[in-house]
């Protein structure tokens, strides 16, 4: 989907008591790596950074509290494929709406994600996700998401089903300068689930600056909290240009600090008046393989 390129005003100067309890939630962090089932085409082609953008079809994936921002009805659907460095071949598709209608006490969005790794044997391991997610302004100018979400795998070594809830907060300090917290599976994960199908939790901060009407920068600072003993992060950062008649250019790049890769992103959307879409590239730098296509579309409501 094409993005929402500002967060909303927030009019006069922040009151002491919401800095202060922004403040604090940053502090809490120690250092932080994205755990999302699924990043759609806008944050992919922004080298995987959104936690504090405002994307209507991402918003709810990336972090639940965006959705307060949100001001109708949308509905989308994406479709991704590609390979990974091991040769392992990569389908992925699905479906959002939400609704952020201002009459709505809370923002809401329910979407259904579907992924297929399929490697050189053939073997195929299926993960689905059904995520419902809610977002509002508990305190002025602050806001609140969570969301619940299912993840259901499958492969040769069995089915297994594994619920978790994702946290967010979201800070507009100006129109044009906003900051993103979120914590991604924040419940104990089952050690009955294989290693290789566990949710891996996660924490998020991100920010997202307009510098003008056509340049616009988004940077996200992520950790995962399992297989990470030396608490590496990752960094992801990406700028996003709109060009004449809603035509949006973007490129990126991601630094994965406990692997050790890098990913470089670009993408292309266009808003239109009802029917919009979005297109991003991501190809691993140390590979020949790892190459990812997205494209989603959407429209509002």
């Amino acid at each position: 989907m094409a993005a929402i390129f500002f967060l909303k005003s927030c009019g006069t100067r922040p009151s002491t008591r919401v800095a202060l309890l922004l403040t604090i939630a940053l502090a809490l962090v120690p250092s932080l790596a994205n755990a999302v089932f699924l990043v759609g085409p806008i944050a992919s082609g922004t080298g995987g950074a959104g936690i504090a953008a405002i994307d209507p079809s991402e918003s709810a994936l990336l972090n639940p509290a965006s959705l307060a921002e949100l001001q109708k009805y949308y509905a989308g659907a994406h479709f991704g494929l590609g390979t990974l460095d091991n040769e392992s071949k990569v389908h992925q598709y699905g479906v959002l709406l939400s609704d952020g209608t201002p009459s709505n006490i809370f923002a809401g969005a329910l979407s259904y994600n579907r992924k297929i790794l399929e490697d050189k044997s053939g073997n195929e391991t299926k993960y689905q996700d059904i995520q419902l997610a809610i977002g509002g302004f508990p305190i002025a100018h602050l806001a609140f998401g969570i969301a619940g979400h299912r993840l259901m795998s499958s492969s040769q070594e069995g089915e297994f089903d594994q619920d978790n809830l994702h946290l967010g907060l979201l800070y507009g300090f100006t129109p044009n300068f906003g900051v993103g917290l979120v914590g991604y599976d924040v419940l104990p994960v089952s050690d009955s689930v294989p290693v290789s199908m566990q949710i891996v939790p996660a924490w998020g901060l991100g920010t997202n600056i307009v510098l003008s009407q056509f340049f616009h920068f988004r940077f996200d600072i992520l950790r995962q909290d399992r297989f990470n003993d030396e608490k590496k992060l990752d960094y992801a950062a990406g700028m996003e240009t709109l060009f004449q008649n809603g035509w949006i250019f973007r490129l990126g790049g991601h630094w994965f600090g406990v692997t050790g890769k890098t990913n470089i992103t670009a993408g292309l959307g266009f808003k239109g008046p009802r029917l919009s879409f979005d297109y991003s590239f991501q190809k691993e730098v140390q590979s020949d393989k790892g190459i990812m296509h997205l494209i989603d579309l959407w429209l509002p409501f």
